[in-house]
């Protein structure tokens, strides 16, 4: 009997861990994390206030704060970049997003561009956000993020170059690829310069 209730207990384990989640559900959470970090930028509190859970917790290194502090720093913010004349712009993607019922994560990175003497600097770093189903609502009980070191930078730069090369992002080679840059052939292993990669991107 005993081993029979354990299978049982093992193979419904199995069957939530096997869920995946849909792309229907990864689009409203990725909406709903945007609209909140657009929430953040405008210090938007009556907005904030419904998407924290009541028992909210951020850990830092330096220590920990809950929903009210979280909202209180989000407005101090706003309030600090509308007397800047070049407040940092901050976008988001790379989305991974898994979820079941009740619960859900979602990662991923943000790009922090800031004008330093004059010139657009773009910092990098990476957010961690956990969620509960709170009756109809998804609440963020819990976030982390970190700065990206250049291993993560690096891995992330190689999903935008795959992502550019399958659009014909030719932008993205003028940006990214240094002057005296060569170009493998992965098919024939021929060299080309920058030149060369975007002239044949222009065909």
């Amino acid at each position: 009997m005993f081993r029979k209730i354990l299978t049982t207990v093992v193979l419904l384990g199995c069957v939530a861990v096997a869920q995946k989640t849909s792309d229907a559900d990864k689009q409203k959470l990725e909406a709903f994390d945007r609209a909140w970090g657009d929430a953040s930028v405008r210090g938007d509190q009556a907005f904030l206030k419904t998407v924290y859970a009541y028992d909210y917790m951020n850990m830092t290194p330096t220590g920990s704060f809950n929903k009210t502090r979280a909202i209180e720093n989000a407005v101090k913010n706003a309030e600090r970049n509308k007397t800047n004349p070049n407040p940092a712009r901050i976008s988001h993607d790379y989305y991974i997003i898994t979820c079941g019922p009740n619960t859900a994560t979602i990662t991923h990175r943000n790009i922090i561009t800031e004008k330093i003497d004059g010139k657009d600097q773009i910092f990098y770093s990476r957010s961690v956000h956990f969620l509960e189903k709170r009756g109809n609502d998804w609440k963020v009980v819990s976030d982390a993020g970190s700065p990206l070191h250049d291993e993560g930078e690096l891995l992330y730069l190689e999903r935008e170059w795959n992502d550019a090369a399958k659009k014909n992002d030719m932008a993205w080679f003028e940006r990214n690829y240094e002057e005296d840059a060569i170009d493998v052939s992965s098919r024939t292993g021929a060299m080309h310069t920058k030149a060369e990669v975007l002239a044949s991107m222009k065909k």
